[in-house]
């Protein structure tokens, strides 16, 4: 990787917490061989937390305002008007949804999470409104998708079907840091995915558990004025691909609104390689549901060879890097090492394959 810019910081833990005064894992994070294993101990510092009564209707208690000026994420926030909107939002999502036409919410990692309410925020312009019908409708489609049982791993049989044959996996981190995901359209089937939508969701929510790891050991670099951009990368690996791979123009259009509805301002940037001619119908079918910002951060990567290695190099550490996008990790990935043990309640859910490999080589893992 190149050098970072001198106009970049390193971005701190997210404060994620609840009520009570938790504590952070702070294991390492940096080359592969120097992960540290899983432990069920948690050490780090100490940060305060919001606390939903009942986290699925997103109803809080406590003193909103006194929480808020404990968290390092607010006080990350440089602009006072900035401050004004995120408390006025986690004021106004203390209150329970309009009226059961509404439907349940699941407010947790939402409602609870400054972070949450700042990407909400920023997604709507900071209006205030807005913001909150987004993320109450994002509260509600982690109650109907069952969010928490597909991190806790109730739909596992699933997430293992979609997954068996590399579809989709959370692999390297670029050099800012951001937890890299790789989709290859020529190792889907859609005659045998059982749960599409549930198995992106899973490899989101690994992503963004790969990200507060990240920002635990403070790896993640960003822009000084923003303290809060924590994005993942996509690299999408079109070889091979044929109209029989790609999935139905429904399934695309719901991950995409998936994606920049209940994952907003996640996305960093996307690279796109070896992209047939098909793609161009496909991406021009799928652009109406894209937004102009999103469609902006992919780039198509269209040299070959010693030139392809080149220009990703400048985004990426080659040697944690696929060689299909000029990189030379040969590592073939292995979905039951990537799945094993990895739900929330594991030790293994906020890592990234090449720090699972690292862990199964020094016989952390079996």
């Amino acid at each position: 990787c190149p050098l970072i810019p001198r106009h970049s910081a390193v971005l701190g833990h997210s404060g994620m917490a609840r009520l009570s005064v938790s504590s952070s894992p702070t294991a390492s994070q940096g080359s592969p061989a120097s992960v540290a294993a899983p432990s069920s101990r948690s050490v780090g510092s100490a940060t305060a937390r919001l606390s939903p009564v009942d986290a699925t209707e997103g109803s809080f208690s406590g003193d909103v305002a006194a929480l808020l000026e404990l968290d390092p994420d607010f006080q990350a926030l440089q602009k006072p008007s900035e401050r004004e909107a995120v408390a006025a939002l986690a004021q106004a999502l203390q209150r329970p949804p309009a009226g059961p036409s509404e439907g349940a919410e699941d407010g947790r990692g939402l409602f609870d999470n400054v972070d949450a309410l700042v990407r909400y925020l920023r997604a709507r312009q900071w209006d205030l409104g807005k913001a909150e019908e987004m993320i109450r409708c994002s509260a509600r489609w982690r109650k109907e998708i069952d969010l928490a049982g597909v991190s806790a791993g109730v739909y596992a049989a699933d997430v293992a079907t979609d997954n068996a044959h590399g579809k989709m996996y959370v692999r390297g981190f670029d050099c800012r840091g951001r937890p890299a995901i790789y989709m290859k359209p020529k190792n889907d089937n859609p005659a045998d995915s059982p749960a599409p939508l549930k198995h992106l969701a899973y490899c989101m929510q690994r992503a963004e558990a790969c990200l507060r790891r990240q920002a635990v050991g403070g790896k993640l670099t960003g822009d000084i004025n923003d303290l809060l951009s924590r994005k993942v990368v996509l690299l999408i690996d079109f070889s091979g691909c044929s109209l029989s791979k790609m999935p139905a123009l429904s399934v695309s259009r719901d991950s995409i609104g998936m994606l920049q509805n209940h994952y907003p301002e996640r996305l960093g940037q996307a690279f796109i390689i070896d992209a047939p001619w098909v793609m161009s119908a496909f991406m021009n079918a799928v652009t109406p549901f894209v937004d102009p910002v999103t469609r902006e951060k992919f780039q198509f990567v269209t040299e070959e060879g010693p030139a392809r290695a080149v220009r990703m190099s400048q985004y990426f550490d080659s040697a944690t890097l696929e060689p299909e996008f000029g990189g030379m990790n040969s590592r073939a990935f292995d979905s039951r090492l990537f799945l094993q043990g990895a739900t929330e309640a594991g030790g293994e859910f906020g890592l990234e394959f090449n720090e699972q490999v690292a862990l199964l080589a020094s016989g952390a893992l079996r």
